[in-house]
């Protein structure tokens, strides 16, 4: 639509939209794909898909067998919309004029998705979760039971064994670890409207092969596992949701990022909100029902 259109304009070129366009029918390719699909050279490609992965368009990373794939990453979940935000911003007329188009088109999707609900319904039904809820698990606290009353008979489904995840956990799994600014805080200080639970910023986490783009592309920074847990607790701390990231939501896969988020600026939780998505969430932990 036309707010995409004046949004495309203020983040890439003509030049760089053409090249994009050889992503077309493949969203992933190698390096003599591309020449093929691009018709252009491999210091011609180079060119572009330097400029374009800093602006968070292109992936540029190699695969489990050593192979440089480029891959071209969509707007948003995850893709130049949390890049463009996830780096350090400077508060500049383009910047934040940049920050209203996103929030104009996120409104346009809600309205046009509220606008077609029928149609769009079966793709809720069938969706996978972006994102799953990991809890951050101190063992000197401990909490009381809380009840919840529902008043209505339940189906007691199959029962499965599911392990229990802290937060923490993942963080030890990884040598590589990034940490960049969350981009829903970022962009929501771009449009005056500041985060009322928190005054972080820095605390959105990649892993492996991401961490190493979003450093590589100036993101983020690399960091330890214990400047990681340290910026994890005071997350936790501030009372912020600890949401992790695997590839395609396959929660199979080791995680690529965690996310550690508010009620008031967190993208997911507006998009819920507004019923722009199906309100789904992955996590291991089951509830406990008293029959008495």
């Amino acid at each position: 639509n036309n707010t995409m259109m004046e949004l495309l304009k203020l983040l890439i070129d003509e030049e760089q939209l053409n090249f994009i366009m050889a992503f077309s029918k493949k969203q992933s390719q190698t390096m003599e794909q591309l020449k093929k699909s691009s018709k252009m050279s491999e210091d011609e490609i180079i060119a572009h898909v330097e400029k374009l992965a800093k602006k968070g368009f292109i992936f540029n990373q190699p695969n489990s067998k050593g192979i440089m794939v480029y891959r071209l990453m969509p707007l948003v979940m995850v893709g130049a919309f949390e890049y463009t935000f996830m780096k350090k911003i400077e508060f500049s007329k383009e910047n934040e004029k940049i920050a209203i188009l996103f929030a104009k088109l996120w409104d346009e999707l809600a309205d046009f998705i509220q606008d077609n609900y029928d149609m769009i319904l079966p793709l809720f039904q069938r969706m996978l979760p972006f994102d799953r809820t990991v809890p951050f698990l101190d063992k000197n606290i401990e909490g009381e039971e809380i009840q919840i009353t529902i008043n209505k008979e339940l189906e007691v489904p199959e029962e499965k064994v599911i392990t229990t995840q802290n937060v923490e956990e993942i963080i030890q799994k990884f040598d590589e670890i990034a940490v960049g600014h969350c981009f829903c805080r970022h962009h929501q200080d771009l449009l005056s409207n500041p985060c009322k639970q928190t005054d972080l910023r820095e605390n959105c986490f990649t892993f492996g092969k991401s961490a190493k783009y979003v450093a590589e592309q100036g993101f983020g920074r690399m960091i330890s596992k214990q400047e990681a847990l340290t910026i994890l607790k005071a997350s936790e701390k501030d009372g912020l949701v600890h949401k992790a990231w695997h590839p395609h939501s396959d929660i199979s896969k080791a995680e690529t990022s965690i996310c550690n988020c508010c009620k008031c600026c967190c993208g997911i939780f507006d998009w819920w909100r507004k019923g722009t998505t199906a309100m789904i969430n992955s996590t291991n932990f089951l509830s406990y029902i008293d029959k008495n």
